[in-house]
């Protein structure tokens, strides 16, 4: 459900072969998108037959004075649609995430270095722990490994 609403939300890009992908590569195959579809009975009333041919005959005229009351209306800039809202959160979103990426791969984990640093003694069972420093060869990791004595040492 999910991802028909994101596809509804990509589907407003105006590029026609954009459109033609996700048509055939969603709509087509997605069981509840197939079932929102109009069906048979509902497109028949929208279609003109040539039966009624004959009968639409004051047709264009009332098509023409539709046209005319309209184009002397002025368009609203932004309509009450809720499709300006997916679109107004889902640009938000990807730019929090944009910078949110951005952020976190220009500072690679690298707070403030640490300059030096010093281990005065290590205890495991309060017995003094026999330890291990290495640092790998082009890094700034020190890796301090200790481990409890061994009786015999």
């Amino acid at each position: 459900m999910f991802k028909c609403k994101l596809i509804d939300l990509l589907f407003i890009i105006p590029i026609s072969r954009w459109r033609e992908f996700l048509i055939r590569n969603h709509y087509e195959k997605c069981p509840e998108c197939i079932r929102n579809l109009a069906g048979s009975e509902e497109v028949q009333t929208l279609l003109i037959r040539e039966v009624e041919e004959k009968e639409l005959s004051g047709f264009w005229a009332a098509l023409k004075a539709r046209y005319r009351n309209r184009s002397h209306r002025r368009s609203p800039l932004f309509t009450s649609s809720r499709k300006w809202i997916y679109q107004a959160a889902g640009s938000v979103l990807i730019a929090v995430l944009a910078v949110w990426i951005f952020i976190a791969v220009n500072s690679n984990g690298k707070g403030e270095l640490v300059e030096s640093f010093r281990i005065n003694y290590i205890k495991i069972d309060n017995q003094p722990a026999q330890t291990y420093i290495y640092q790998p060869k082009d890094s700034d990791m020190i890796l301090v490994w200790a481990e409890k004595s061994s009786e015999g040492e």
